[in-house]
C-alpha cells in the first residue's frame, strides 16, 4: 500500500474502485484500489486532504462539481456518502465506456444521469429497483445499455 497526501493526480484508467475507510492511526481516509492489485491511501484528517479529495472526486467527471463541496468529520457520513457514491457513479462510467466503445469524455452524457434514468425510468418499466439488482447480479452492462439508448 502507498500512502500519499494527495491523489488528485491519479488518472481515471488505473482505477479499479475506492472507498472511505480508516489508516492504521485511525483517522479517516479513502482508499484507492488501482489495477494491478495496488492500494493508494490518503488521510482525510484536515481540510487539505479533504480538498485533495474532492479535486480527485472533481477529476472524475461523474457528477456535478457543486455536489461535491467541504464537509466536516463531526459526524461525518455526508463525506463517506459522498465518497460512495462517487464510486458508485465511476463504476457506471467504466461500463458505459465498455458498452460504448468510447472514451467517458466523448459519450455526451454523465454516470449521474445513466443512474437517474436506471433508478427512475427503467425502475418504473421492470417494477422493481433494477440498480440494485444488477450490482448483485452483476448485469449492470445490460441497465447502462438501455439508459443510454433511451438518453440518446
Amino acid at each position: 500500500m502507498i500512502i500519499t497526501n494527495d491523489i488528485s493526480s491519479i488518472e481515471a484508467k488505473d482505477i479499479d474502485s475506492f472507498t472511505f475507510t480508516e489508516n492504521d492511526k485511525q483517522q479517516p481516509c479513502i482508499s484507492v484500489m488501482l489495477k494491478r492489485n495496488k492500494e493508494v491511501q490518503m488521510a482525510l484528517s484536515d481540510g487539505f486532504g479533504i480538498h485533495k479529495c474532492n479535486e480527485f472526486l472533481g477529476s472524475l467527471n461523474v457528477i456535478n462539481e457543486e455536489f461535491i463541496c467541504f464537509h466536516g468529520f463531526e459526524g461525518g457520513l455526508g463525506y463517506i456518502e459522498l465518497i460512495k457514491n462517487c464510486n458508485e457513479l465511476f463504476q457506471i462510467r467504466k461500463v458505459m465506456e465498455d458498452v460504448t466503445g468510447k472514451e467517458y469524455s466523448h459519450i455526451g452524457l454523465m454516470a449521474s444521469q445513466v443512474r437517474s434514468c436506471i433508478l427512475d425510468k427503467l425502475s418504473i418499466k421492470y417494477k422493481r429497483n433494477v440498480l440494485q439488482e444488477a450490482y448483485q447480479t452483476n448485469t449492470l452492462g445490460k441497465y447502462v445499455a438501455e439508459a443510454l439508448t433511451y438518453l440518446k
